[in-house]
C-alpha cells in the first residue's frame, strides 16, 4: 500500500479551508438570509468533523498531529472575504465546483479498492461532500 500521508494531510487542509470559508459565509449572510446562513453553518460543522476524522486517522497511522490547522482555517476565511462582493449565485457556483472536485477525488480513491482507515474516513464523508456539491442546484431551483 502506498504512503497515504500526503493524501491525508491534503484532505485535512481542504476540510479546514472549507470550515473557515463556510463559517465566514455564515456570518456574512446571518441577517440577510438566515436560512442560507444556517446551511453554511452546517456545512462548516461538516467540514470541521471531517477534519477531525482525518486528523485522528493521521495520528493513528503516523503517531503525530497534522500541523497548521489555524493557518488553513484562516485561508478559508480569507477566501470567503475575497468573494464578498461576488453575486451569491457566483459564490455558490464556485463552492459547488470545488465540492464536485472533492467528490470526484474521493470516488477515484475509493474505486481503486484499497482498504485503509483513510479510505474508511473518506467513504464516511462522501455523502456530506455530495450534499455540498449539490447545494448550488438545490438553492437555485427554489429561487
Amino acid at each position: 500500500m502506498k504512503d497515504l500521508k500526503p493524501q491525508i494531510v491534503r484532505s485535512f487542509r481542504m476540510e479546514m479551508i472549507g470550515t473557515g470559508c463556510y463559517g465566514e459565509l455564515a456570518k456574512q449572510y446571518g441577517k440577510r438570509l438566515p436560512e442560507l446562513s444556517e446551511k453554511f453553518r452546517n456545512f462548516s460543522e461538516h467540514e470541521r468533523t471531517h477534519g477531525k476524522l482525518l486528523a485522528k486517522c493521521h495520528s493513528d497511522l503516523y503517531g503525530s498531529d497534522i500541523q497548521g490547522e489555524h493557518f488553513w482555517l484562516f485561508i478559508g476565511k480569507v477566501s470567503a472575504f475575497l468573494q464578498y462582493f461576488l453575486p451569491l449565485k457566483v459564490k455558490l457556483k464556485i463552492l459547488s465546483g470545488v465540492e464536485m472536485l472533492a467528490v470526484q477525488e474521493i470516488e477515484r480513491a475509493l474505486a481503486d479498492g484499497t482498504e485503509s482507515s483513510f479510505h474508511k474516513v473518506i467513504s464516511d464523508i462522501l455523502p456530506d461532500e455530495k450534499e455540498h456539491a449539490g447545494f448550488y442546484d438545490e438553492w437555485c431551483a427554489v429561487r
